[in-house]
């Protein structure tokens, strides 16, 4: 899948990725269980990966999402959903331009595989993202279906978090989740996408709020 150069959601399936893999062989510590780890390396080589090393179609994706050998330290394979670990500087590893060329991408990867990894099947997967003629959509469309959806889920659960607290997301029973300190000053996260991310995670740990909320909604039906 080709790396894109527009934004999040934006890309086509190709046949080759700039990028740069590693080969590593390790320091003092071997990798961990998700195949890094911030120890001292030696040995550094780098080479370009080659035509077809990379996630080239979706279904292909969905498996090294998950288990893969595209990428390599120490002789172990490093599942596609930690590459970010490895090419983010702060991981460690080694400082190189591939995670700038590679993270748009990267990201587009991680919001499909982990839309297929809210059904039960491959094939639930497909028969959403599939048309009429039941032929499965495009690299592009589905992640142009996924925006769509997600842009108005992102409206309605920060208007569900504003609702729930009254507009107060600074109130003691957020328990702090919607603080942030910057330049040694707490404050109150205004952004929609971030709001919407912090009460959906909330929603989901918090047994009592999701349940107060519920009644909430069952007791407005039209809403």
């Amino acid at each position: 899948m080709a790396r894109s150069k527009q934004s999040h959601v934006t890309g086509t399936p190709s046949n080759s990725l700039d990028l740069v893999n590693l080969d590593l062989v390790p320091g003092n510590n071997a990798a961990t269980s998700t195949g890094i780890d911030n120890a001292s390396y030696t040995g550094v080589r780098f080479r370009r990966l080659e035509r077809g090393d990379e996630p080239d179609n979706i279904p292909s994706l969905f498996r090294e999402w998950h288990t893969s050998n595209l990428l390599t330290i120490a002789g172990r394979g490093i599942p596609v959903k930690h590459w970010d670990k490895v090419y983010k500087k702060r991981s460690g590893v080694v400082e190189t331009d591939a995670w700038h060329a590679l993270r748009v991408e990267w990201g587009n990867w991680k919001f499909l595989a982990e839309e297929r990894d809210r059904f039960s099947s491959e094939d639930a997967f497909w028969d959403k993202y599939s048309n009429e003629e039941r032929e499965r959509l495009s690299y592009q469309q589905i992640l142009d279906r996924l925006q769509k959806d997600r842009t108005w889920t992102d409206a309605a659960d920060y208007d569900a978090a504003m609702r729930y607290f009254g507009g107060d997301l600074g109130r003691s029973d957020t328990q702090g989740v919607f603080r942030y300190k910057k330049s040694g000053k707490w404050r109150i996260c205004d952004k929609k996408l971030t709001v919407a991310k912090k009460w959906r995670a909330l929603l989901e740990k918090d047994e009592t709020i999701r349940a107060n909320w519920e009644a909430m909604q069952a007791a407005s039906p039209s809403d």
